[in-house]
């Protein structure tokens, strides 16, 4: 796979949509199924705990989602290297 500008930002963009969006879901059921746990994250405030959880797992699974695609672009750009140093035979031309 070639991997220009754009398709470096569109990998990217995906993996951190999914990771925002795994995150919601994962925030949302885990504030409505122990709302406890949230209301100790923020000491001074009283907030309802589904909402705190939602905006805490799309943060982080957006921070999350995209360093994985970031990780997958570093991996393929170092697959291709190693393609690229080995020869159409498949030995190393080195």
């Amino acid at each position: 796979m070639k991997l220009n500008v754009i398709s470096v930002f569109c990998i990217v963009t995906a993996a951190a949509l999914l990771g925002m969006g795994l995150g919601a879901a994962f925030g949302y059921f885990a504030g409505k199924t122990s709302p406890g746990l949230f209301t100790h994250f923020i000491a001074w405030a009283r907030l309802d705990p589904v909402p705190t959880a939602l905006i805490m797992g799309m943060a982080i699974g957006t921070l999350l989602g995209g360093m994985l695609g970031v990780f997958g672009i570093i991996i393929q750009t170092i697959r291709e290297a190693m393609a690229k140093q080995k020869g159409p035979s498949g030995q190393d031309r080195r």
